[in-house]
């Protein structure tokens, strides 16, 4: 099977989910795919973006640099305790970093979401998105999203 890893902020508890960008959650599927996990973060850990050109255009969300400065780790779901400071609590990160409900008893969560951590994923897409104007990912998929690349003349998929 293998272990899966999502890439969060424990400073602000946040955490983006691969699928959603056409991926899967092991480390080297994650690694070495266009317009994925390592691509995201990149932009959100920008902390000089907009003072000259070449630099990444945002969208109102102000999503480029969201995580400069803040504490990130990639965390999978076969953490231990000791795999980062004890105050993180890395055996249970990865289970708190799922859509939250109202109650989430079965994953130890409280109802008003303090101990979730929230996907950004979508928030990040669009700014993809208008980075590499031939990006485009189904924002509509529930799941595993579907990932493709257009031109002027053609159009080529990214199957997950």
């Amino acid at each position: 099977m293998g272990q899966y890893h999502l890439t969060v902020n424990l400073d602000k508890k946040e955490f983006l989910m691969p699928h959603k960008l056409g991926v899967g959650l092991k480390l080297r599927e994650q690694q070495g795919s266009a317009d994925s996990t390592p691509d995201a973060l990149f932009m959100l850990l920008a902390c000089s973006n907009g003072y000259g050109g070449g630099d990444f255009l945002d969208t109102p969300n102000h999503m480029v640099g969201r995580w400069a400065g803040d504490r990130i780790a990639v965390v999978g779901d076969y953490a231990e305790v000791t795999d980062l400071p004890m105050m993180f609590g890395a055996n249970s990160i990865y289970g708190l970093c799922h859509s939250y409900q109202v109650e989430c008893p079965e994953w130890g969560c409280i109802a008003d979401a303090s101990s979730h951590y929230l996907d950004i994923t979508d928030l990040i897409i669009p700014v993809m998105e208008l980075n590499n104007p031939s990006l485009k990912i189904d924002m509509n998929s529930p799941g595993w999203r579907y990932k493709y690349y257009t031109d002027a003349n053609e159009e080529w998929d990214v199957q997950p």
